[in-house]
């Protein structure tokens, strides 16, 4: 959490999207889910969509997330959404994501993207970079609709919260 400590972290400092995929691993330390959501020991971080980020979430595999050991899965069909605690929207799926986010709708999944203006559109937190820092933006409606409980801690480092 030492990058996102600082409000935000410059880009070059390491490969961007290992840098964004760190930032995604540390939002599921900072935000609670409910308890009947705890899935067989495995927390997963679902991938809509492929690009750069394969190698970065690959990386991830098996890192603690509390009690849990982070399982990345890709749900290219949008098949098995029951099983993510999170999903992450590639910029790719632009064109979806109306739809994605209607299927995720109601369920305790933290929707997490990077292209510009998603969370306005109801993903919960959305990666972008400001003057050639990484920060984050978050839409805490979706987020209390989802019925997830995000971290005062991690609101206070988001660049910008709608919501409150």
């Amino acid at each position: 959490m030492s990058a996102l400590a600082s409000g935000g972290a410059t880009a070059q400092a390491v490969p961007e999207y290992e840098l964004k995929a760190a930032f995604i691993y540390n939002f599921a330390l900072f935000v609670d889910w409910p308890a009947d959501t705890r899935k067989d020991g495995a927390f997963v971080l679902c991938v809509a969509g492929r690009g750069l980020y394969d190698t970065a979430f690959d990386a991830l595999q098996g890192k603690p997330v509390r009690s849990q050991r982070l399982v990345v899965r890709r749900v290219d069909g949008l098949q098995g959404l029951d099983e993510c605690h999170m999903l992450y929207i590639a910029p790719a799926e632009e064109m979806r994501l109306n739809h994605i986010l209607g299927l995720a709708g109601g369920r305790p999944i933290l929707t997490v993207a990077d292209a510009e203006g998603w969370s306005g559109r109801g993903v919960m937190i959305n990666l972008v970079t400001r003057q050639g820092r990484l920060a984050f933006d978050v839409n805490l409606d979706a987020v209390k609709r989802a019925g997830l409980d995000m971290s005062s801690r991690l609101l206070r480092l988001a660049g910008s919260v709608s919501g409150r």
